[in-house]
Order: C-alpha cells, then sequence, then structure tokens
C-alpha cells in the first residue's frame, strides 16, 4: 500500500453468517482492481463493507463482521488518499 499503513487483511478476517462456510479456507480480504487501461485507479471489494459496519445481522448478507468491514473500508481509504 506504499506509505499509508493500514490493517493486516491477509489472515484471521471473519465473515457474516452468509459466508462463513462459503469462506472457510480464504479467511481473506477480497479486493479488486479498477484499471484505465494498464492503470490501476481503484479499489473495491465485491463483498458487503458499508452495511456490515453495523452490528446488525441481515438476512443473506455476504460481507464482513463489523471490526473487518471498517478495517477493509479504511485499508480502502488509505489506499485512495495515498495515491
Amino acid at each position: 500500500m506504499g506509505a499509508a499503513t493500514g490493517y493486516n487483511l491477509t489472515t484471521g478476517i471473519e465473515f457474516r453468517r452468509a459466508l462463513r462456510v462459503a469462506r472457510l479456507n480464504r479467511p481473506n480480504a477480497e479486493f479488486l482492481g479498477l484499471f484505465e487501461g494498464d492503470r490501476l485507479v481503484g479499489v473495491y471489494s465485491p463483498l458487503d463493507v458499508l452495511f456490515s459496519m453495523n452490528p446488525y445481522e441481515a438476512w443473506n448478507c455476504k460481507g464482513y463482521q463489523p471490526a473487518d468491514a471498517q478495517a477493509v473500508a479504511t485499508n480502502i481509504a488509505l489506499y485512495a488518499t495515498s495515491r
């Protein structure tokens, strides 16, 4: 992530009920890049981040647990502001 220091999202990430079984062997955050030609212009997580930051359970919410959702959002914001 360059100069910005964020959270380590490579292991130990906890997911909401709808994803726990599906991601048992993949306890890491998932990011995808947005490209303009060969240049990386942004990153995002295909899993729910915004709703996942609150403590309420929602049926079939495919996202992170609140603390990990906040860490994902923080890392994305740090990446965006460090460019």
